[in-house]
């Protein structure tokens, strides 16, 4: 199971924010008009809303299926990423992007301006992540979210978007709790 790989690395708070039920999880799938990774719904249950922190990379902003912010944060990116994509053409963003599907649909951001995607084709758990750097590199990883992050804080793999120190100078990280 992919959330107990990420709880092995990263403790999750004890009475987590903004978690939800499953009648919750469903409407949150109907009103995207998608269904979404499991794991992802294991991540809002087990973190709720917050984010990670590294003294080195500094925070990775998640998002929690059942935070209050989710939906904005959901329509926000796309809109963001669907103009810079119109301008700039599919050279820049060789994706199409959410509601289209096959589509990027973001999960995470950073401080770095990086941002982190599903690219929704085929089975929600089997989507691959796609990693846009903030000088417009882009990264795909196969795997569910939730191993992909326990992964990455373990070093058992290296992006190219975060700074070399990161995996030079291991480091605890934290899981703080902000609505």
């Amino acid at each position: 199971m992919a959330i107990s790989d990420l709880i092995k690395v990263v403790p999750p708070p004890k009475l987590p924010l903004e978690i939800g039920t499953p009648e919750q999880w469903e409407a949150i799938q109907n009103d995207l008009k998608t269904r979404l990774p499991s794991d992802f719904c294991d991540y809002g249950m087990t973190y709720g809303s917050g984010y990670f922190d590294n003294p080195i990379v500094g925070q990775i902003r998640t998002n929690s299926p059942f935070g209050s912010k989710y939906r904005s944060q959901v329509d926000y990116y796309s809109i963001v990423v669907q103009e810079f994509k119109d301008e700039e053409g599919d050279e820049y963003i060789p994706y199409s992007v959410f509601p289209n599907s096959p589509g990027l649909l973001i999960w995470a951001t950073d401080v770095h301006g990086n941002e982190f995607h599903w690219l929704t084709e085929g089975l929600p758990d089997d989507w691959p992540i796609i990693i846009r750097g903030r000088g417009d590199e882009w990264e795909r990883y196969n795997g569910p979210m939730t191993s992909f992050l326990a992964k990455l804080f373990t070093r058992a793999f290296k992006t190219e978007v975060w700074p070399e120190a990161f995996y030079d100078t291991p480091t605890r990280i934290d899981f703080v709790q902000r609505i």
